[in-house]
């Protein structure tokens, strides 16, 4: 994994998503992270919860993500 910049605020963004039945937080070792800065990843981690929330996704549901 590449180090952030020298002076940056870094944050780690994992995908599955530590926060989903399948994500990082499960300690499988069968995720992705990379470095990001830690003001965006706040705020991506945010809309995550509002769409959890406005899709009522619930613990172990399942759920895709696609990316264009």
């Amino acid at each position: 994994m590449r180090e952030p910049a020298e002076g940056s605020e870094p944050g780690l963004c994992e995908y599955p998503f530590a926060s989903s039945w399948e994500g990082a937080g499960v300690g499988d070792g069968n995720f992705f992270v990379r470095y990001v800065n830690a003001s965006q990843n706040r705020s991506a981690g945010g809309s995550l919860v509002v769409w959890y929330g406005k899709d009522r996704i619930l613990n172990r549901d399942g759920f895709s993500v696609y990316i264009s």
